[in-house]
């Protein structure tokens, strides 16, 4: 499939990323990556003002991590790998883009059970003798929840995120977008090399 048509096919994920970043005052960034001009079918979903309005008294730098938090797994992901390369960004934004490493809310515990069940096919009665359906833990591409064995063994089941893998396969092609989009259009973004990050 080329690339004109999987990006026509992700058009919808398209308009919520740059939806995202207007809401968190990176409207200029949508101006500069000139978006509408590599894409044209998005000139409908573009805003024509890309203006951001600030949400709050938040700076920049939590502003790039709130979006990232609420674009999900992949963007997650990308950050919590830039806040380890304090060489390529500034100190003030690594120290926020740390924060993503905990930050993640949970899926609900009866979706962990189907995906549990549709995965092994079996109910969860039969799989454990207990399964606390309230995670112990969350992350951006999975949750843990603990459960006991027939035999009384305690152990943590990870289970993934509903429709991760094509979700995180979708935003990696995005993201490769946009990243060609920086260092075709941005002159800054030239030296961090986005497309290899």
């Amino acid at each position: 499939m080329g690339f004109i048509s999987r990006t026509v096919r992700h058009s919808k994920r398209y308009q919520e990323i740059i939806s995202v970043l207007i809401k968190y005052g990176m409207g200029d960034l949508v101006r500069s990556l000139r978006i509408t001009e590599a894409l044209p079918f998005l000139r409908k979903i573009v805003p024509k003002n890309t203006d951001s309005v600030p949400i709050s008294d938040l700076s920049r730098w939590e502003e790039i991590r709130m979006a990232l938090e609420e674009l999900g797994p992949a963007f997650i992901k990308l950050g919590q790998m830039l806040s380890n390369r304090p060489d390529i960004l500034p100190p003030e934004l690594s120290i926020q883009l740390t924060k993503l490493q905990d930050n993640v809310p949970p899926f609900d515990g009866d979706t962990a059970i189907l995906i549990i069940e549709g995965e092994l096919n079996q109910s969860i009665d039969t799989l454990f003798a207990s399964f606390d359906p309230i995670p112990c833990a969350s992350a951006s591409i999975g949750q843990v929840h603990k459960a006991t064995l027939a035999d009384g063994q305690e152990l943590a089941v990870k289970v993934q995120r509903p429709d991760i893998e094509d979700t995180v396969k979708i935003d990696i092609e995005i993201l490769h977008t946009l990243a060609r989009l920086a260092e075709k259009n941005i002159d800054s973004m030239k030296f961090i090399h986005p497309t290899g990050v």
